[in-house]
């Protein structure tokens, strides 16, 4: 038992560390709001459902129901690590990260990070934007330059953001 209490407390602490952290990162005003704060909150109540589980095991040994609060708060904390991993996964990879479409491409054969290009000859087919630029851009770029997460108050998924720049 006093190896499962010290992981808890270990997972109590690092969860707190993580969510101060996470917390002056927040200020950055780079990421989505709504989801920001999802995340913030599932972040929180890891935070108390970790040290709930952490006293629950520590030092109420003798309450009937001990094993059913353990159990409980168990599977609270397991599915609220879930979650907020999961939002957090979306706040710093984009909303699609674990989309199947995004599994099948990267364990197909063609890589889909490489670009392929052809020079532009006639100019009734596209501009040299759309043909050269935004191609590299949202390989290179989108991922953490658009509508959702926008590191540097940056957005780089039309013409007139990029020319309206960021904060520097």
């Amino acid at each position: 038992p006093i190896v499962i209490e010290t992981a808890l407390l270990l997972g109590f602490v690092s969860a707190s560390i993580a969510a101060l952290l996470g917390w002056f990162l927040s200020f950055s005003g780079e990421y989505d709001e709504a989801l920001l704060t999802k995340h913030k909150w599932l972040g929180l109540a890891l935070c108390v459902i970790s040290m709930l589980l952490w006293i629950n095991k520590k030092y109420i040994k003798t309450y009937q129901y001990h094993h059913w609060v353990c159990h409980f708060l168990s599977g609270g904390m397991i599915l609220t690590l879930c979650l907020a991993g999961h939002f957090g996964g979306n706040l710093t990879h984009g909303e699609d990260f674990l989309s199947f479409e995004k599994i099948q491409d990267n364990t197909s054969t063609k890589k889909k990070d490489t670009l392929s290009l052809t020079p532009v000859t006639d100019s009734s087919k596209g501009t040299v934007y759309e043909k050269l630029i935004a191609p590299v851009l949202s390989v290179q770029c989108y991922q953490c330059h658009n509508a959702s997460k926008k590191k540097g108050e940056l957005r780089l998924h039309t013409f007139d953001l990029i020319m309206k720049g960021g904060k520097s």
